[in-house]
């Protein structure tokens, strides 16, 4: 448990009759996320399932990066009742925490050998925001759900930076035909995004979807 989580009698309960099977070695447990005074019940942060009930010795951390899963050997249950956990409260705290974070996936993705091409740059913030934002529906958590993909998007943004810097120290990844180039990926970026708006619309009004193909069809 970390300092910000708190169990709840039911959850308290449900585990005292959990830990009675002989079968399971570990049990996640969906974590309730309080994030800026409200709870988040939508994209990456509900259910937010999270293991943290095991059997001793049946399991480890690989030690390898900030927030690592625990690996488990033997069949893995999930509980009902929630963690309660009063996640980010302030935007600095959620900025001051960013720095650890990204700077850990920025070396793990350098450990990996992996290449960056520079119009991840676009593509990284973007995607995440799309995703967290209309396909994981953020948007019901009203501003709360804007405010935090367009963190998650900002998140996104520094890891490309900080592997970007640890590169070859800044390393000219532009191409030739530079302007070009970054108008054609916001073109495609555009199209991505109306792609989405329009999946997000069908998703909480079904006759949407038949209006944007009779749309389509005539344009």
């Amino acid at each position: 448990m970390d300092a910000d989580e708190r169990i709840s009698d039911a959850l308290a309960s449900e585990i005292k009759k959990a830990v009675q099977s002989t079968k399971i070695s570990g049990f996640e447990t969906p974590r309730k996320n309080i994030i800026f005074g409200k709870w988040i019940q939508n994209s990456i942060w509900w259910p937010d399932y999270n293991l943290r009930l095991f059997k001793n010795g049946s399991g480890k951390f690989p030690l390898n990066k900030v927030h690592e899963k625990i690996k488990i050997h033997g069949e893995i249950s999930r509980l009902k009742n929630p963690i309660l956990h009063y996640n980010y409260q302030t935007i600095s705290q959620f900025l001051k925490k960013l720095d650890n974070y990204t700077e850990s996936e920025a070396i793990d993705f350098i450990r990996l050998n992996k290449e960056v091409k520079w119009y991840e740059i676009l593509r990284w913030p973007v995607a995440d925001f799309l995703k967290t934002f209309f396909s994981q529906r953020g948007y019901r958590d009203g501003m709360h759900g804007l405010a935090l993909s367009m963190l998650q998007a900002f998140y996104q943004l520094v890891v490309f930076l900080k592997v970007w810097e640890k590169k070859e120290n800044y390393k000219d990844l532009s191409p030739k035909a530079f302007l070009k180039e970054v108008i054609w990926e916001l073109s495609k970026i555009s199209k991505d995004t109306r792609y989405w708006v329009y999946e997000a619309l069908s998703k909480e009004n079904p006759k949407m979807k038949i209006f944007f193909k009779i749309k389509r069809k005539l344009s």
